[in-house]
């Protein structure tokens, strides 16, 4: 008696669907923004509490310049403690104390942010910095960078 093709049951099987159309949406939504606060509030990679490559600044500038590609399969993304004489020492748009190396090579050096706002460093001293290495623009750049010796800070 009961057609297969009425318009009723047809409806309701349409609607059954559409709920589980719904819920798996809604589902997805709740997983998505849960990687996401979850993602968001996990605690920083510190470049204090990471094993890092010790070598002198110039010796770094020559890595990337003689052969980039093996340079960045030895550096990118690893924390570096690279020793070196402070060229110039900046503030930049978030008020971070940036550090130039001196170079030999007047079109490159190596480029360090410090993660803390304010830190005085002085030009002209051998100091050493431990950041985490972005790689190479015109200047080899350090990330998240922290003094080693703070002695040497004015």
């Amino acid at each position: 008696m009961y057609n297969t093709f009425s318009p009723l049951i047809w409806f309701m099987a349409g609607k059954r669907q559409v709920r589980i159309v719904l819920f798996m949406v809604a589902a997805c939504v709740l997983v998505a923004a849960f990687v996401g606060i979850w993602q968001w509030n996990k605690p920083r990679r510190s470049v204090a509490d990471v094993p890092a490559i010790r070598l002198s600044s110039d010796s770094l500038l020559h890595h990337f310049t003689t052969n980039e590609k093996q340079a960045n399969a030895l550096y990118l993304n690893k924390a570096l403690e690279v020793s070196g004489t402070v060229q110039t020492v900046d503030t930049n748009e978030d008020g971070k104390t940036t550090v130039l190396f001196a170079s030999p090579d007047p079109m490159s050096s190596v480029f360090c942010t410090l993660r803390e706002k304010g830190l005085k460093v002085a030009e002209g001293k051998e100091i050493v910095i431990k950041g985490f290495c972005s790689g190479m623009t015109t200047d080899v750049v350090l990330t998240d960078c922290v003094l080693v010796n703070p002695a040497n800070e004015e």
